[in-house]
């Protein structure tokens, strides 16, 4: 990897914001869900399953003529997204329980298949 001279960069941390907002990290059958807030009122999930990243949005518009998102829309929207999260673990551990079932072997008549 080449290295980057850094020092032409004025920058100051306090010149940073961040754009990406961690509303939630919860921990779900093993795994953690990481739920967060982008620019636009985008919200994702984000979960590592057995070597993937796997992830999906949604995008909440406040009410027509409002300009912010409440308190307590963020707060749903967070449990909407961390339930896609959630029901997307349940669906890879089913499908991961499922071939491994399908790939023991099969007894019939004390013999293996």
């Amino acid at each position: 990897m080449e290295n980057i001279d850094d020092s032409n960069f004025d920058l100051d941390i306090k010149d940073v914001k961040g754009l990406v907002d961690v509303l939630k990290v919860a921990d779900y059958k093993d795994h953690k869900i990481y739920v967060m807030r982008f620019p636009l009122n985008v919200f994702a999930y984000f979960v590592y399953i057995d070597d993937n990243l796997y992830f999906a949005h949604i995008k909440i518009d406040p009410e027509e003529g409002i300009e912010k998102l409440t308190e307590e829309e963020i707060r749903r929207c967070t449990g909407i997204t961390l339930a896609g999260g959630e029901a997307t673990v349940d669906a890879r551990l089913e499908v991961m329980a499922l071939r491994e079932f399908e790939e023991k072997p099969k007894i019939k008549d004390g013999k293996t298949k």
